[in-house]
This record gives C-alpha cells, structure tokens and sequence, in this order.
C-alpha cells in the first residue's frame, strides 16, 4: 500500500503539470543539462547527484558537503556554455544552492541567477527554486522574465528511486515589440537503479514545450574510489555520450563527450572542490 502511495504522489505532481506544455508555439532557446555527468549519462536532467543538480534536478543537490563548481560545455563553435554554483547543506536533511549560467555567442545569449532549496521529508525528497533570466540579443534592449523550478524524488526501496523535474515554470515569454523568445519549460520523469555500490543505472522520458518526448538512458560504473566511467544514449533524436571523472580527496574533475544530431558534437569539462563536510 505504502508503494502506491509513493507513486501516486508522482503520478499527480506529472499530471498536474503536464497542462503547461500545451500553448502555442514560439522561438525557443532550449534547455541543456549542465555538468559533465549529466551530459556522460545521455544528457538526462534527474538524477545528477551533484552540484549541477542545481541547475538540472533539484532533488539532486542533497550532499553530505558544501561544494562549489564551475563548467563549460563546447557545443559549437563560438556556442558556449558555461556555470558557477555552490550547494551548502544547511543538515543531513536540508540543502540550498545558488548559480549563474550562461549560454550563447557574441550575437544572442541568455545568463540566468539561481536560486533553490531541497529538502527531504522520510522517503521524499522536495525541492524548488527561483530563476532570473536575462536575454541579450544584438539591436534589441536586454529582456528578464522570472521563472520557477521544482523537483520531486521518492525513493521505493534501498536501490530503486522515481524523480519528477519541471523547469521554467512560470512567465514563459521574453518580450520587446514584435521580438520574442520563449523561455521553453521541461518535464522529466525517470527511475534511477543502484545496482550496487559501484554500478548505477537511470532512465528518464524529459519533454521540452513544443518538443517531442525523449527517452535517455545512462549508466555510472565506479573504480576503486576515485575513477568513473560513464555512457548513455538518447533517442529522438539519437545521440550517444561518454565520459569519465576522476575524484581525489577534495577535487572532482568530470568530462564528458556527445555526439549531436544539429552540432555533430559537443563537449563538457566539470570540476567541482569540497569546501566542508557536513559534521556528524
């Protein structure tokens, strides 16, 4: 009984929330996973598990440390994106964050300040956040919007946890004249296993507004404590990634490559520094 009350709780979060993606269609820029183990694992948005859980899957950003972190991610050619965020847990069971992102070229860009917190009540998880955004686009005055972010994880059993995202949620459209862009929402709903100590494995269908339905799929495989290795695979459109980190005492340093069916290929580098553990 206990097991469908979990999933019902889900259930009901994905439902309520699917009515957002149904408006008429506008330019969009898209929303891309940050950090290099998110993109490894096939691009998924849940289940990071790290700092970049801030900027991906609020549930993900309940760590035993506060962490700072800065990645770049190579899409194509001057196209970059990049990120700084630091998570402090405030206990075992309360965690906050705040980001800066940024993505675009000399000629459009978006940067974005976040803000979020998770925290976990028994087996759920519960996190939410607050972005601003900005867009900067040659000939045309900066535009801002406020969006809102929200993440829902329950754990079933000691191996097996279901996660719902919802992304920019909220004001959807930026706005001068007759210039707009829209700020594309995201749904994802996915499972994670934990095979055992060494071997993850997660599986999401995510729906950016205006897009069709993904399914993406990746894998962890850790070596010793320190070395991991990473692969996942993403369809509609079909894209492969790899990637590998390697973890020494207070040092993460992640890197991750993806195969792209516009860019031909993007690539990512991620490292993360533990400021403090949490004290027992």
């Amino acid at each position: 009984m206990l097991l469908f009350t979990r999933v019902g709780t889900l259930c009901t979060f994905l439902f309520l929330s699917y009515s957002l993606f149904s408006q008429t269609p506008r330019p969009s820029l898209g929303n891309i996973p940050l950090g290099a183990s998110a993109q490894a694992k096939g691009n998924q948005h849940l289940f990071s598990d790290d700092v970049w859980g801030s900027f991906n899957d609020l549930s993900s950003i309940l760590l035993p440390a506060s962490e700072v972190g800065v990645t770049h991610r190579s899409i194509f050619q001057e196209v970059a994106y990049s990120a700084i965020g630091i998570v402090h847990p405030i206990h075992s069971d309360w965690s906050t964050f705040l980001g800066i992102q940024s993505i675009g070229d000399a000629y459009l860009s978006e940067q974005s300040i976040d803000l979020g917190t998770v925290h976990k009540i028994g087996i759920i998880r519960l996190g939410g956040g607050i972005s601003y955004n900005q867009l900067r686009a040659e000939g045309v005055n900066t535009l801002q919007l406020i969006t809102f972010n929200f993440a829902v994880r329950t754990k079933l059993s000691s191996k097996v946890s279901l996660g719902v995202a919802m992304k920019n949620v909220g004001q959807s459209m930026y706005k001068e004249g007759i210039f707009g862009a829209d700020k594309s929402s995201l749904l994802a709903f996915g499972l994670h296993y934990q095979i055992n100590s060494f071997f993850k494995f997660s599986t999401s269908f995510e729906r950016e507004k205006y897009q069709p339905i993904q399914f993406k799929s990746g894998f962890e495989y850790q070596w010793k404590k320190y070395l991991f290795l990473r692969g996942g695979v993403q369809m509609f459109p079909f894209d492969i990634s790899l990637g590998s980190g390697f973890h020494h005492k207070k040092w993460k340093v992640d890197y991750a490559f993806s195969t792209d069916d516009v860019f031909a290929w993007s690539h990512q580098f991620s490292i993360c520094y533990v400021i403090r553990k949490l004290k027992s």
